[in-house]
């Protein structure tokens, strides 16, 4: 249950990311990651790249 909820949280960050010009810390806290540096540490294990990278990779 807690793996579908952080997955939810992260598509919910990434369509931020893609559609939103909200800085990252204001994604993170938007999703419910507490904090910047829990959320990037979640994102690059998940996806292997840092939030930030995969933001300039979608432009």
């Amino acid at each position: 249950m807690i793996e579908y909820a952080l997955e939810i949280r992260l598509s919910a960050a990434m369509e931020r990311m893609k559609y939103t010009a909200l800085t990252l810390e204001q994604i993170a806290e938007d999703c419910g990651f507490g904090s910047y540096p829990y959320f990037h540490r979640v994102f690059h294990k998940r996806y292997g790249v840092a939030p930030g990278v995969y933001r300039r990779m979608e432009y």
